[in-house]
């Protein structure tokens, strides 16, 4: 953001403050890169084979973000009766779904990036309404009509993310602009008119277009009228309907006692029930399931709340229409404790069985070569998911290469790695080309679209892998004797490439593609044995699904 773009224009009070905020915000080391990613992110429109792999590969891009979205793969709410531990990116998309994975990595990304700041409670606080809201926004999607539905979610994450800025660049003016609102019976977006001449929307808009995020989602946080609301005409309409829907049942949820709860989620009920079509059951369900994603969510990110500031989250039971008549029936939104007698419902505790969030288990403990002191475990568990994810459902070649694809990077501690798959055609030498299809790591772009090389029977070591289709580890590529069978365009294209391994896959004496892995460090403690073996089994599960 440029401080030409949104300098002030006046130097009366409410001027010298905006200047001060805009002057912090503009001055953020963080801001440009967390832009950056979110773009990214919101730019994956769509759930095909590229996106999705696209998605992985942003996940991925960021060690914090992939062991969140990990964890969140792996707590009881989301993992609907899986055993086997979700250890990859891409079966996390294949197990909770593109658009929930694609929120939840945005709403990740606020928290990672923003929720660190001197006044952490306050902005937590914050951050927490657009987790809530984006939540929402997934219940209320569920069975619309409208395509690419997922960016009503993505509105209702950053409906607040003006409040979100001005609290973590500028926390006393946040606590100002909140006491005038509460001392004159006014909204904050009121409220922060007064006190800098523009508000919290405002503010918003201005920072997502330096993020250079479409405008559809910019338009879809404009203000909606207070009263009932028709059924949305257009697209747009839709999605600024449920955006707005969506951030009223957080800030209902955030309100301070259960009594406000209840009638605010009425009142939002009659405002929007019709236009969208939520009647009063799905509401209650709709609420009940929001808060305890939330919750899931929370605890993903490690975010908690001090009971001092305010925040209660209840779930209700909201009559059609009538905010005079509303009653409420709680819900257990954490697990359930014994008493004092031991017993939860007449039953002792334990003859309850107490379901539990799996295990993941982590890299950790890195060689200087970069490779995970646990490799072997790490391997052993993507091979696990692997085999259960094919003997369970019906994944797509695509989904299958990538997991093997994320389990060699993350598992064995690679900087990049890259599938090659044939191509169709053979150049006009008449020589089998292979293409990069998907590359993770550094410089995955780049590689994505110059990762290729022709397989003409030569003495290089792609080559002789693929013709005689074997498993290739280079520990160290300075050797005299690897030198020189490194082909010139692996040279050119990667050459600080210290190690390396080479999977080819080959089909009935068929080259069909090879995975390719490096670091920039040789790697003297090599691959054993049973690493070796979980790697082929690995690769046994692709070739597998190349035959079928």
């Amino acid at each position: 953001m440029t401080a030409a773009t949104l300098s002030p224009q006046t130097v009366d009070e409410p001027g010298k403050r905006k200047a001060r905020l805009l002057a912090r915000i503009d001055n953020s080391r963080s801001l440009p890169t967390l832009g950056a990613s979110i773009a990214r992110i919101v730019q994956t429109a769509s759930s095909d084979d590229e996106a999705t792999n696209k998605l992985a590969g942003l996940v991925l891009s960021d060690a914090g973000l992939t062991q969140k979205v990990l964890h969140l793969a792996n707590t009881v709410y989301f993992r609907a009766g899986n055993q086997i531990p979700v250890t990859t990116v891409s079966r996390a998309i294949l197990v909770l779904g593109f658009e929930t994975v694609k929120t939840s990595a945005l709403a990740l990304l606020l928290v990672e990036k923003l929720g660190n700041a001197a006044q952490a409670q306050q902005v937590k606080r914050e951050l927490l309404r657009g987790l809530m809201a984006s939540c929402a926004g997934r219940e209320a999607i569920a069975g619309n009509k409208f395509a690419d539905a997922e960016e009503a979610v993505v509105a209702a994450l950053f409906r607040n993310l003006g409040q979100v800025l001005v609290a973590t660049h500028d926390y006393e003016l946040y606590e100002e602009i909140r006491k005038l609102a509460q001392q004159a019976g006014i909204t904050d977006n009121q409220a922060a008119m007064r006190m800098l001449g523009f508000d919290y929307y405002n503010l918003t808009c201005q920072v997502m277009q330096q993020w250079s995020l479409p405008d559809t989602l910019i338009g879809a946080l404009a203000p909606l009228p207070g009263d009932k609301l028709k059924p949305p005409g257009t697209r747009s309409e839709w999605v600024q309907q449920v955006s707005c829907f969506s951030a009223e049942i957080a800030n209902a949820c955030n309100l301070g006692n259960e009594e406000s709860q209840r009638r605010s989620l009425a009142l939002c009920r009659q405002r929007f029930g019709a236009a969208l079509d939520i009647k009063e059951a799905r509401f209650s369900a709709m609420v009940e399931r929001v808060v305890k994603e939330c919750q899931v969510l929370m605890r993903t990110v490690g975010v908690t709340l001090e009971a001092s500031n305010g925040l209660t989250i209840t779930t209700t039971i909201v009559r059609p229409d009538d905010t005079s008549n509303v009653t409420t029936e709680g819900v257990r939104t954490e697990p359930t404790e014994a008493g004092a007698d031991g017993m939860i419902d007449g039953l002792p505790s334990e003859l309850l069985m107490q379901d539990a969030d799996t295990h993941t288990p982590e890299p950790k403990n890195f060689l200087p070569s970069g490779k995970p002191e646990n490799a072997r475990e790490l391997l052993l568990s993507s091979l696990q998911e692997v085999m259960q994810t094919l003997a369970t459902s019906r994944p797509s070649i695509n989904q299958v290469v990538m997991m093997v694809l994320e389990a060699l990077y993350r598992s064995m501690g690679f900087r990049l790695a890259v599938v090659c798959l044939r191509q169709p055609q053979l150049t006009p030498s008449g020589a089998i080309q292979m293409r990069a299809r998907t590359a993770l790591g550094e410089r995955a772009d780049m590689l994505t679209r110059e990762f290729a090389f022709e397989a003409n029977g030569g003495q290089d070591l792609f080559s002789l892998a693929l013709k005689n289709d074997v498993d290739l580890m280079i520990s160290d590529a300075s050797d005299a004797k690897i030198k020189l069978l490194l082909p010139a365009w692996q040279r050119a294209l990667l050459p600080d490439a210290r190690s390396f391994i080479l999977l080819p896959l080959v089909v009935n004496k068929k080259p069909i593609g090879l995975f390719y892995a490096d670091r920039n460090k040789t790697t003297p403690e090599g691959i054993c044995a049973e690493e070796t073996a979980l790697i082929k089994s690995l690769k046994s599960q692709v070739l597998a699904t190349l035959r079928q």
